[in-house]
């Protein structure tokens, strides 16, 4: 017992006549990586403004202000173990030896890591989320959406929704359902369609443009016409595609259909009164309602 208390004390005092002889360079290097660490943020910001100014790609900023941060982090991390005392070969070896074993792992699992299926730029759909790709760090994907929400997007919940990226293709498909009346012309309408789509220079020849009778629903003849147009020309040709069909259908009498019933009443038809007709009601016939009496023409709310 004794013997354990006296090797106890003795590690202690050890401890602290290395704290008296190193303690200086232990809270010296300790500023360095604070101080370090501040300067490589500020400098890492100030080396991305640069880049931009200079219109550099915003996927090579990306990944130069990241190479450039991890230099600076090397340089903090050995000026603080030079301050502890470790030689400078040392220091050489141990860097070089982190630096080789990180460029072949890369090398290594590169073809095994999963690559994020879009680039700064794209527009992309992840789940509800449309809008164009702004930044990629190593946990978020930065999305702009169209309403000018900035929105993160952890990395590892992409690899398990699907995404849409509108940057594989150069053209994307615009598809236009239009329901018309029964007592409309057809053969008018779908000539109407075709010739809209020849007059408007966005669409484009190869694939040529199509226009369809889809279905012959409840309350309208449906009509699709199938088009394609340049990524960057999707949204406006569609727009304003939508509105000429209205203006010209109009003009043309072309009608427009939407849901509607037509309710058929029959009063007092084939000989049958209008007390015969409520007497027979399933809610309110006295055959069908026991806490009724009289005649229906009695009736009250």
């Amino acid at each position: 017992m004794q013997r354990n208390l006296t090797k106890e004390i003795d590690n202690f005092k050890e401890f602290g006549s290395l704290m008296t002889e190193h303690g200086q360079d232990v809270v010296l290097a300790l500023v360095i990586v604070v101080v370090g660490l501040i300067a490589a943020k500020l400098l890492g910001r100030l080396f991305k403004l640069s880049l931009q100014r200079l219109s550099v790609k915003e996927t090579y900023i990306s990944m130069a202000t990241n190479i450039f941060y991890i230099i600076l982090l090397l340089i903090v991390a050995t000026a603080a173990l030079h301050r502890l005392g470790i030689k400078d070969v040392v220091l050489f070896n141990v860097v070089e030896a982190i630096i080789l074993a990180a460029v072949v792992l890369i090398i290594l699992f590169r073809p095994y890591m999963p690559r994020l299926p879009y680039v700064m730029g794209n527009m992309i759909k992840a789940g509800d989320l449309l809008g164009r790709v702004e930044g990629i760090d190593f946990f978020h994907t930065r999305l702009k959406t169209f309403d000018g929400k900035t929105v993160f997007i952890p990395n590892h919940l992409i690899f398990k929704e699907p995404i849409t990226n509108y940057h594989f293709t150069d053209s994307r498909q615009i598809k236009l359902s239009i329901g018309i009346t029964y007592s409309s012309d057809l053969l008018k309408a779908k000539k109407v369609l075709s010739e809209m789509l020849a007059e408007d220079p966005r669409v484009l020849n190869k694939p040529a443009a199509r226009v369809y009778v889809i279905n012959l629903a409840e309350s309208c003849v449906e009509i699709t016409a199938r088009a394609w147009a340049k990524n960057a020309d999707y949204w406006r040709t569609r727009c304003d595609l939508v509105e000429k069909i209205k203006l010209r259908f109009d003009q043309e009498e072309i009608v427009i259909a939407f849901p509607q019933h037509d309710v058929h009443l029959y009063h007092g038809g084939a000989g049958i009164s209008d007390a015969a007709l409520l007497d027979n009601h399933p809610e309110t016939g006295a055959k069908n309602n026991p806490d009724w009496h009289g005649s229906p023409a009695n009736m009250t709310a």
